[in-house]
């Protein structure tokens, strides 16, 4: 017989049920049938094309940036929201720049916010609600003479007019339920989950006036993201800037036209397409819907994962997507046969087809936002879960846990999304499977027990290997942008060795050129490392900014002496990196390089201890370790150093070897075939080959006439065949070759040399053509972490 609780019993099994109860999850709430049918339809006189007073027709004019035509319609906008919104905030974004007509005159450009925040948010001062931002951009070309641009981009300018409106009278009903349970009130209670709102960007300057270029376009865009992310909030608000207030950036253009197709064009944000599509599909089976489409307008809800490609349209989303706002991008693909042309004016609207993306996208705000109440279409149930209506909803997109709310919406949950260029794993850099069970020493002491991983927003994924997936996330607190290194525990294998290694290593080496590891978050069934995040990889950054891959001689000479200040401060810490290449060095914006990925890292000791020699990746493998020794040392790493470097000079391998054998034969090519007498104990090693072809040493200065007398002297001291005749990371940093480079110095010309290229760190790939793209932009595909 057990003897009775204590209360020290029942105290502990009760904060133990506290913390071991699995969080509550809420599941994105669907509209029923019913409020569906409720959701009031666009009026006729709102979209008619002669009805002065309605929502489209004033906007159906030139209204090209700094003229009279664009006053009228900023004018149009103000007034309606206004006469009919008056609970909406109304701001003007205002910035000037020259384009390639006028010359070094100033064009102004400006950019309307209209929005609506909860009160009990706005009472507790700015950046305290998450926005869904729906967007739009309303200038029209300034070509052909006379251009209307009704797609483009006046219909979906007066869809978000409908929206607005329509949504108003929900969100007041909601607004003043949360007021009545006291949300509003000084002290009173917060609900995270309830601290949601909606704003409306009419973008200013998005088409070119010449030809579209990354300068030529997009001017509102790129100075509201930017003014956005430069703009803090105070100490106490959930949200670092405007920018991370973002939730989804839902962009509409190109729309208006009979039968349009838009496709989902990222993975990261599939999850809200689909749940579009499901409003779309049941307003059909309604018969709510006037258009009779061949296709749906969304018809990609089912779209595999696999599907996916990094091909997406340019347009107003890429400053914000850039800096990590995630987009719905609602543009037709193909484009309508009207883009761009005198044809693009309201005759050739489809006005059925007008009338029902209105109220699409109604009834997508109406439920995105939650913003219905008890009895509203006639239901005590306020919605349809989406557990009855299949994989159409995020399902964490709200999740709370004991002691702290956890504002868990869209981003966190979203199933894989595709490949980025950034971070792709290599599979050799995470292989290793030694077992282990539970958390190691090194994790347990590296693990900050306050942070959880919905701490952290994921944004897209970025890579995967065997053992990992990582991504690219934000800091929810801080806003800050990190890379997230989920690593995949095996319940019988455990933890990967090489996440035991990289986590005991990397939380010793704090460098500025080392990729910092700022937390490691243990839950049951996967590590989460989570990184500062790094803009690409040197490998990339050569193939899209070099000539031929080939960078400046000033340029390299600030990564060199970067790279060799991070193996310094390895090798001085007893450690060696083991798998230098350009994909491990990141790079970010300021021309900061850094060395990553340390799955392959070992410490070191005295005596030198027995290694594997399956490392480094074998362009840059040493000649030792390709001859199979065991007993290395820093000089594997000084060897691969003096690769990376060549490469940047001539933007190819030095040594591109397919095979083991194959690359020691290069190496002789050039270094000259070593024997006995040149490299006592070379015939000892077991890959030694007593029929090897001799090879002459070649001069360096002759296959290399890119670098200057100095720098060829710090390559050949690097790559001596002799591992113990290798220059020091330490002396190599003290070479003649750096005399002219100072601290200050160094980093300024990096980033000249970055301001001279295209904005290639803040771009996302593009390759399909809009507004005059038609080539790919860059992609940096690192595997860094």
């Amino acid at each position: 017989m057990s003897s009775p609780p204590t209360l020290l019993n029942l105290l502990f099994a009760t904060v133990l049920l506290l913390f071991v109860t699995p969080p509550t999850v809420l599941a994105y709430q669907l509209l029923s049938d019913s409020q569906l049918k409720a959701v009031p339809p666009p009026l006729e006189a709102d979209f008619d094309i002669k009805n002065g007073a309605g929502l489209l027709a004033p906007i159906l004019i030139p209204r090209v940036p700094g003229t009279p035509g664009q006053a009228k319609v900023q004018k149009h906008f103000v007034d309606f929201f206004s006469r009919e919104l008056p609970e909406w905030e109304i701001s003007w974004q205002n910035s000037t720049a020259t384009t390639p007509l006028s010359g070094s005159k100033q064009v102004p450009f400006q950019n309307l916010i209209f929005r609506r925040e909860p009160p009990w948010t706005k009472e507790r001062g700015p950046g305290r609600a998450a926005l869904l931002t729906l967007v739009a951009h309303y200038d029209s070309k300034n070509s052909p003479k006379g251009f209307i641009g009704a797609t483009d981009s006046a219909v979906p300018c007066a869809v978000l007019m409908h929206v607005a409106r329509t949504v108003e009278g929900y969100l007041k009903r909601v607004y003043e339920e949360g007021v009545a349970e006291g949300l509003s009130k000084d002290g009173g209670k917060e609900d995270p989950q309830r601290e949601v709102g909606v704003q409306i960007l009419l973008l200013d300057g998005e088409e070119a006036f010449r030809e579209w270029t990354d300068t030529d376009s997009l001017y509102g865009a790129r100075s509201l993201s930017s003014e956005w992310e430069s703009t803090p909030y105070p100490a106490l608000s959930r949200f670092a800037n405007p920018l991370v207030q973002i939730d989804l950036f839902v962009l509409l253009d190109l729309l208006g036209s009979a039968d349009p197709g838009v496709p989902s064009y990222f993975q990261t944000t599939h999850w809200a397409y689909k749940n579009m599509a499901t409003v779309e599909s049941r307003m059909r089976s309604l018969n709510l819907l006037e258009s009779k489409p061949k296709n749906p307008f969304l018809p990609e809800a089912g779209k595999l994962n696999e599907h996916f490609s990094r091909a997406y349209v340019g347009d107003d989303h890429q400053p914000f997507m850039a800096k990590g706002a995630p987009v719905l991008h609602m543009i037709p693909t193909p484009f309508p046969h009207v883009w761009h042309k005198i044809e693009d004016d309201g005759e050739h609207l489809d006005l059925p087809t007008v009338r029902d993306w209105a109220r699409i996208m109604t009834a997508f705000t109406i439920e995105y936002l939650e913003a219905v109440v008890p009895n509203v279409g006639g239901e005590v149930s306020g919605a349809v879960t989406g557990a009855r209506c299949g994989e159409t909803f995020n399902p964490l997109r709200k999740t709370t846990t004991i002691g702290s709310v956890l504002f868990n919406r869209a981003h966190t949950t979203q199933r894989q999304p595709s490949p980025h260029p950034h971070y792709l794993i290599q599979q050799s850099s995470i292989s290793s499977t030694t077992a282990h069970s539970g958390p190691s020493s090194a994790v347990r002491e590296a693990m900050d027990g306050r942070k959880h991983p919905s701490s952290f927003q994921q944004l897209e994924k970025l890579g995967e290997g065997t053992y990992a997936t990582v991504f690219k996330g934000r800091n929810r607190q801080t806003g800050e942008l990190v890379a997230l290194k989920e690593i995949h525990l095996d319940s019988e294998e455990g933890t990967p060795s090489t996440a035991i290694r990289e986590i005991s290593l990397m939380k010793e080496l704090k460098h500025e050129n080392i990729v910092a590891l700022h937390d490691v978050i243990h839950t049951e069934n996967k590590l989460m490392l989570v990184f500062e995040y790094m803009d690409g990889d040197l490998k990339k950054f050569m193939d899209t900014n070099g000539e031929r891959g080939a960078l400046k001689p000033h340029v390299i000479k600030s990564f060199m002496h970067q790279l060799l200040k991070g193996i310094d401060f390895c090798h001085k810490n007893r450690v060696l990196h083991r798998d230098l290449k350009p994909q491990n060095l990141l790079i970010n914006s300021k021309g900061a390089l850094k060395l990553g990925d340390f799955g392959l890292a070992r410490a070191f000791g005295i005596p030198v201890n027995t290694f594997s020699n399956e490392v480094v990746t074998l362009w840059y493998r040493a000649p030792d370790v390709l001859l199979g020794s065991r007993t290395y040392n820093t000089s594997i790493d000084i060897w691969s150093a003096g690769c990376i470097m060549a490469e940047m000079f001539t933007g190819r391998p030095l040594f591109p070897g397919t095979t083991n054998e194959d690359q020691i034969v290069r190496i002789f090519r050039i270094m000259g075939t070593p024997t006995e007498r040149t490299w006592p104990g070379l015939t000892s090693f077991p890959e030694y080959k007593p029929n090897w072809q001799m090879y002459a040493t070649q001069s360096l200065s002759s296959i290399l006439p890119q670098i200057d007398r100095d720098g060829i002297d710090l390559l050949q001291r690097m790559l001596q065949l002799r591992p113990e005749l290798r220059i020091s990371a330490h002396d190599a940093l003290q070479h003649h070759w750096f005399n002219d480079l100072v601290h200050q110095q160094h980093h300024h010309q990096a980033q000249q040399s970055f301001a001279q290229q295209p904005p290639m760190m803040q771009q996302q790939p593009m390759m399909q053509q809009h507004r005059g793209y038609g080539q790919p932009q860059p992609n940096y595909n690192h595997e860094g972490y």
